[in-house]
């Protein structure tokens, strides 16, 4: 099974925030050290993070990468979002024409590192762009492909990737997870 995770892996989220809220004060995986000012209860609020979700728009050549993956192992969206956002977070796939898959909540980014600690008996590769989630799966022998962001530069492990050609390419070598 592949794992990929949804935010600023597939979808812009953080890019949306820069685009409602400014260039953040500083490059963290943690949004409010991010955006300090902000009203985060208010964002992550019911409806108005529905919209916000429903919102996002996708990484170029992520769809066509994840219809691949599918093609050659079983695919799996693993997110920190809340149980809640499920349902929000499976029609903006839709919408967008990923493929069908399972979609995993894990609510917390330690609950995420834990799941894929639990399960890398069945996850070959994870597809991912936060330090703590990647640290987790290589330490439990996951193969991680590391999305290039700003709050990960210190993330030595892995494979790191810019865009999602390089994913398609990478899964296209003979010996690949």
């Amino acid at each position: 099974m592949i794992a990929v995770d949804l935010d600023d892996t597939i979808c812009g989220y953080v890019t949306a925030c820069i685009e409602r809220y400014g260039w953040p004060v500083t490059w963290s995986w943690d949004l409010r050290q991010m955006w300090p000012t902000v009203d985060w209860g208010a964002h992550f609020d019911g409806l108005a993070h529905q919209a916000f979700i429903l919102g996002l728009r996708p990484l170029h050549g992520a769809q066509e990468g994840c219809r691949l993956l599918e093609r050659n192992d079983k695919l799996l969206y693993l997110t920190a979002s809340t149980e809640l956002s499920k349902n929000i977070r499976q029609l903006w796939l839709k919408i967008h024409d990923f493929p069908y898959a399972p979609i995993i909540c894990t609510d917390g980014f330690e609950n995420k590192a834990a799941w894929l600690r639990d399960n890398a008996g069945e996850v070959k590769a994870l597809i991912e762009d936060l330090p703590l989630v990647l640290d987790a799966a290589n330490d439990a022998g996951i193969y991680t492909i590391v999305f290039n962001a700003p709050w990960n530069y210190g993330v030595r492990n892995g494979k790191r990737v810019y865009k999602w050609s390089e994913v398609v390419n990478l899964f296209r070598m003979p010996g690949m997870p």
